[in-house]
């Protein structure tokens, strides 16, 4: 018995052995699977697989430095760029000499633009130098940097001779490209990328870029060509068709254009783009209406389509019909409750109310989302965008903070965050901010444009400049980007370059009616009068969005001091719609600027018909009344507004000023009160009610005014403090008063009112020789103010 237990060892222990053998060979085996499956799928652009199969890899072996650096190919390509550096980064720890991982990482930090940044890339391209001495890519990114920051000839010259030996250098081939057409070079340019696309059989990017060049030196058939043949190697890449009917577009083939975004929408009938796309091109090309109704129709089609109910949101908000979005949001919101679609729509509703200044109907459709969702982003900015606006800084910031760790990718709640930091005078933090989106997000051109404002906006424009150049080296098609830097180069003066920017800008996006508006500015800021009209002209065409063109059509008219003109102008469109109120209201300010009161009152009155809720013809209609101090009428004007316009804000303001001028203190109190009844958190309303009280409402009226005026120490503006201020002062408590007063006259000496209010608290204090100090300069001001004669009898009695 113990013979054959002794055999049975021995054979199970060789088996073992066997066993195990056979294990790490299979283990290898399978490693090596699904390293292979994982790249396969990775270029058939099938992420979510290709993940599964290198985790796989990782599972067997978690030091293999070729699954992190294939899991960072995957993160890079999802735009995941802050993943991708750490996949990148753990596969150089495991394997130092990895040159891949390496010349991805170096790209990546060069793209991310920072200095400490560019200095990492130099080091990792230097190490891969040291391996590979001829390392086409990394020789290549060294020459980018030294192209931004050296010798650019020199750096040129390099990367010719790199491309020359490599042809299927295609980042490469495209960055060389790039730099001889906005070098005027495109000759160069187009014969690199002829050459390129034949080495390169299967290349889409180059044929886009070689199609793009070609439209700028007027070659359309090529430009079409290249883009067809760009489409032929992937019939299903939605943005080459976009580009495609961009292309068509441009040249004015509009029906070639459309029947490109049909057939794409038949090619997958569940992508919203792509129906919202087709809706864009009717709206700026055809019509309007043509636009609404297709838009309709399509809802009516795929009603399971919820983005198309959105985008018929956005479309009306774009033509300026926010009633008609609001109850198509109503409808969403009572049919979806609290589910996405529901949530969405009670934020799209609440930056609606905020934009018009109903700040208490945003805040209550946003409190709403936030009790079910506390950790809802949309919300949580609207909401933060709230406390900016009532300058409650801290509340802004705890508020963005959440957002940034919930998304650190967002530019907008950076922009905020950092807006934030700002009001809670940290600008350190606020640029520190700024430069952390950039860093997380640096494949977004808006946290470049971002950054590159802020700097600007602190005077160094020549740090915004540095950011925006580099950054349009790779989003050289960024329209923003280019709007920022026209805006950089124009305040510095240099005519050629803006001019050369707005060509760009143009051939990027030749749709987009900005870019003739810039244009238009820019020839008036030349008086050149006939190109200024001619650009805004273009605008009217492109833009579903007419006001804008037109009243700038209207002023270089008037600026030219041809009045009739810009009326002549405004009556081909009663021609062609009796009812446009635009072209009314725009009549009527020309009639204004003539003092021709009767006329203008006219216009006013047809553009109010045609368009009941618009405020403005109202109050231009008021003027034409007050200007004949018939006050009387401008108030039932006024009043009638009320009764139609969406935002009743301005009409309460109006009245209330109106009833303040004619000594109705009771009716203007009034009036802020209704205001305030509808809009509780209006700061100016709440301001102006409570001034009216201190000087007007009796005892009870101080009282009143500082129950109105909590949290009013928080604000910035110092109207607010000086009303503050005042209230104090007149509820004795004097120290107070003169704390918050003191800062207010140190920063605005000349402010009389400052001075009254100042003097008047010392006054009571005892100070009496520095009451007179104040209340004497405050007397021989010219300025008008409620208080004035009582400063004289403050004077007196000193």
């Amino acid at each position: 018995m113990k013979h054959i237990i002794s055999k049975l060892t021995k054979l199970t222990a060789a088996s073992i052995i066997v066993m195990a053998l056979a294990s790490c060979g299979g283990k290898e085996d399978r490693k090596a699977s699904y390293l292979e499956k994982g790249k396969a799928y990775l270029e058939e652009k099938n992420y979510d697989k290709a993940r599964i199969e290198f985790k796989n890899v990782l599972q067997i072996d978690p030091k293999f430095a070729d699954a992190y650096f294939y899991m960072g190919r995957l993160e890079e390509k999802n735009k995941e760029y802050i993943k991708a550096v750490g996949n990148y980064k753990k596969a150089i720890e495991l394997n130092p000499n990895h040159v891949s991982a390496k010349v991805k990482l170096a790209a990546i930090f060069i793209m991310a633009g920072a200095e400490n940044y560019i200095g990492e890339a130099k080091e990792l391209l230097n190490e891969i130098m040291a391996i590979e001495p001829e390392h086409s890519e990394a020789l290549f990114l060294l020459n980018s940097i030294e192209y931004k920051e050296g010798d650019a000839d020199k750096a040129v010259s390099q990367m010719e001779k790199i491309v020359a030996k490599d042809i299927h250098l295609i980042g490469g081939i495209a960055l060389l490209s790039n730099i001889y057409a906005s070098n005027d070079r495109k000759a160069e340019a187009i014969q690199l990328l002829k050459k390129a696309v034949v080495n390169n059989p299967e290349e889409i990017y180059l044929r886009v870029n070689l199609s793009e060049i070609l439209l700028e030196t007027k070659d359309l058939a090529g430009a079409e060509k290249y883009l067809r043949e760009a489409i032929s190697i992937d019939p299903e890449m939605y943005s080459l068709q976009f580009s495609l009917s961009k292309f068509y577009i441009s040249t004015g083939q509009l029906d070639k254009a459309k029947e490109v975004l049909i057939k794409s929408i038949e090619q997958n009938p569940d992508d919203a783009k792509r129906y919202l796309v087709l809706v864009q091109l009717l709206a700026s090309k055809f019509s309007v209406e043509k636009a609404e109704t297709e838009l309709q129709k399509m809802i009516a089609n795929r009603p399971d389509i919820s983005e198309l109910k959105f985008a018929l949101v956005h479309f009306y908000k774009k033509i300026a019909k926010r009633e008609k979005a609001k109850i198509i949001l109503a409808k969403i919101i009572d049919n979806n409750k609290y589910d996405v679609n529901g949530i969405k729509a009670r934020n799209i509703l609440a930056k609606i109310l905020l934009d018009e200044g109903d700040l208490g109907g945003a805040k209550v459709q946003v409190n709403e989302v936030l009790a079910e969702h506390p950790n809802e982003n949309d919300a949580l900015i609207i909401f933060s965008k709230l406390a900016l606006n009532d300058k409650d800084a801290i509340t802004a910031i705890n508020g963005l903070r959440t957002v940034v760790k919930n998304n650190p990718k967002n530019p907008e709640a950076s922009l905020l965050l950092a807006q934030a930091y700002e009001l809670n005078k940290e600008p350190g933090l606020a640029e520190a901010e700024l430069k952390r989106s950039v860093e997380a997000n640096p494949a977004n051109d808006a946290v470049h444009i971002n950054f590159a404002r802020y700097l600007a906006s602190k005077g160094r424009v020549d740090e915004a400049a540095v950011i925006v150049d580099r950054a349009l080296t790779y989003f050289k098609d960024s329209f923003g980007l280019m709007e920022m830097k026209l805006k950089i180069i124009a305040s510095q003066g240099n005519e050629s370059e803006v001019i050369s920017l707005l060509n760009k800008m143009e051939q990027t996006d030749e749709s987009k009616a900005d870019v003739n508006i810039f244009r238009g500015q820019y020839y008036l800021l030349k008086k050149d009068i006939n190109k200024a009209l001619e650009q805004f002209e273009k605008a009217y065409e492109k833009s579903s969005n007419k006001y804008e063109a037109l009243e700038l059509i209207t002023k270089a008219h008037l600026l030219n001091k041809k009045p009739e003109d810009a009326l002549e102008r405004l009556k081909i469109l009663y021609g062609e719609e009796a009812e446009n109120a635009i072209a009314h209201h725009l009549s009527a300010k020309v009639y204004l600027s003539q003092k021709k009161l009767a006329d203008a009152r006219d216009q006013f009155k047809l553009a109010s018909k045609a368009s009941v809720q618009w405020t403005l013809p109202y109050l231009g209609l008021a003027t034409t009344y007050i200007a004949e101090n018939n006050l009387k009428q401008a108030e039932n004007i006024y009043q009638d507004a009320l009764n139609n316009v969406t935002d009743k804000t301005q009409m309460y303001m109006q009245l209330a000023a109106l009833y303040e001028r004619q000594k109705l203190y009771d009716k203007a109190i009034s009036m802020y009160k209704q205001l305030l009844d509808i809009k509780p958190d209006d700061m100016i309303a709440k301001n102006n009610y409570a001034s009216l009280l201190l000087d007007h409402g009796g005892d009870d009226g101080v009282a009143k005014a500082l129950t109105l005026l909590d949290g009013f120490e928080k604000a910035q503006q110092p109207a607010f403090q000086d009303t503050l201020a005042w209230a104090y002062a007149k509820s004795d408590n004097y120290v107070k008063a003169v704390e918050l007063l003191k800062p207010l006259v140190e920063k605005a000496p000349e402010v009389a009112v400052f001075r009254y209010h100042l003097g008047y608290a010392l006054y009571h204090m005892g100070d009496k020789a520095a009451a007179k100090s104040h209340l004497t300069i405050a007397d021989s001001s010219k300025q008008q103010f409620v208080g004035k004669e009582q400063v004289k009898a403050l004077l007196e009695s000193i």
